[in-house]
């Protein structure tokens, strides 16, 4: 198709179910005080995508209508773009009969131009009453801003009978942090909804909030996973909108410290937001950093190793020379199930042997915490060649802790340090 200049009176209609607009092309400029429209005229839904986005930043820009031919339709603008920003993470979903997108450049710089990609999708739906509705999809992105409607910079407010939707996809390990800077809405008859999940697969989700009415001063959200936002308007009064910003932070870390691997997630505590705890492995602190949420700062209370704590338990001495095996328990109180005992034994000629791990048994099995009751390993290690028991030692330590020893004769055994 030929791309059509001056008052975007004619318009270019793509009727196939993909295609791909690219203006100017060719690696030319776009022209001075150009007005192009294209037309998609395909029923059902349909997806667009930006591959490349050069123009003068909020200066020149896009509009993306729904369900009208009529550029003069503000009321039917569902987004409005003008910097790279805005499109780099997201895909924009409409349906309805027919979508328009426009063009207008003003009369100074002048740059390459935009290329996109359109495809009809499945019809999809949202978690409310109304209709399906306009969405932007943002994935990828590890934070961005989200306007209610094209005209909020501008100070004009939203329109009536108004249903968009933004999806913001992340990991189920990863937090999104929401603040809304200003949040202005007809109070019991506009409501911005919060759903987990996101498109498509958010019809049956459960609904985090339901905003309503003028919120003073900068609030925070806090969630874990995908998110959806439904806004909606009624036919009567309406507001300023709402603005808020989102940060997509990682919560899922491995830490490794005195050869114990862990792995925990933070949350958000329902009673304070501001508050995050550990799921996973250890007791952890968490504060999240006044200036940039998007930092956090976190502290382990890992347990320290403590050979005061572990002792070794001879098993059966006198079925030793039957089964040529030194069988013993090495037990250690309240300590976290990730720890894990290490034992090995030493003769008097300088040779160790690792003693080999036949059953470890944590009390309680389940805990509620990292912290259990009790540390219980059993271990095998052969006899000394030399059947001789006199000069030979169980060594047995808590990770990195110091070892604690205990000398074994035909008959007794003492323990020794270090």
């Amino acid at each position: 198709f030929e791309h059509i200049s001056g008052p975007c009176t004619n318009q270019v209609r793509f009727e196939k179910f993909s295609g791909i607009i690219d203006h100017p092309g060719a690696g030319k400029n776009y022209s001075a005080d150009s007005d192009v429209c294209w037309l998609i005229e395909i029923e059902g839904s349909v997806a667009i995508r930006f591959t490349k986005f050069d123009l003068e930043n909020n200066y020149d820009w896009i509009k993306i209508y729904e369900d009208t031919t009529l550029p003069e339709s503000e009321s039917k603008v569902r987004f409005h773009l003008s910097n790279v920003e805005q499109v780099a993470n997201s895909e924009f979903w409409l349906t309805g009969r027919v979508v328009l997108i426009r063009f207008k450049s003003d009369t100074s710089v002048q740059k390459t131009g935009f290329r996109l990609k359109y495809r009809k999708i499945p019809f999809y739906t949202l978690p409310v009453a109304g209709g399906p509705s306009a969405v932007e999809i943002i994935s990828g992105a590890s934070a961005g801003v989200v306007h209610s409607h094209a005209g909020f910079e501008k100070g004009k407010n939203y329109s009536h009978n108004v249903q968009q939707a933004w999806s913001i996809r992340a990991q189920p390990s990863q937090l999104i942090r929401v603040t809304f800077t200003t949040f202005n809405t007809e109070k019991n008859f506009d409501f911005l909804r919060i759903f987990s999940g996101a498109l498509p697969n958010v019809q049956s989700s459960e609904m985090y909030a339901n905003l309503s009415g003028n919120i003073a001063k900068p609030t925070d959200y806090n969630f874990f996973g995908s998110l959806t936002f439904v806004f909606s308007s009624d036919r009567s009064n309406n507001g300023k909108g709402f603005r808020f910003m989102y940060q997509i932070l990682q919560t899922e870390y491995r830490y490794l410290a005195n050869e114990t691997r862990l792995k925990f997630q933070l949350r958000p505590r329902k009673s304070d937001p501001d508050s995050l705890y550990c799921v996973g492995a250890v007791l952890c602190h968490v504060s999240w950093k006044s200036e940039a949420y998007r930092n956090i700062e976190y502290s382990l209370d890992l347990p320290k190793p403590d050979p005061t704590s572990l002792s070794i338990h001879l098993v059966r001495p006198d079925l030793w020379t039957q089964t040529g095996l030194i069988e013993f328990f090495a037990v250690s109180e309240s300590v976290c199930p990730k720890v894990r005992h290490r034992c090995e034994l030493r003769t008097e000629d300088g040779r160790i042997v690792e003693a080999r791990i036949l059953q470890v048994t944590a009390s309680p099995t389940k805990p509620a915490s990292c912290h259990i009751s009790s540390l219980k390993t059993l271990f095998a290690t052969p006899i000394p060649g030399n059947g001789s028991f006199d000069a030979t030692t169980i060594a047995c330590r808590l990770n990195d802790g110091n070892f604690i020893k205990y000398r074994v004769t035909s008959k007794t055994f003492t323990e020794s340090s270090e």
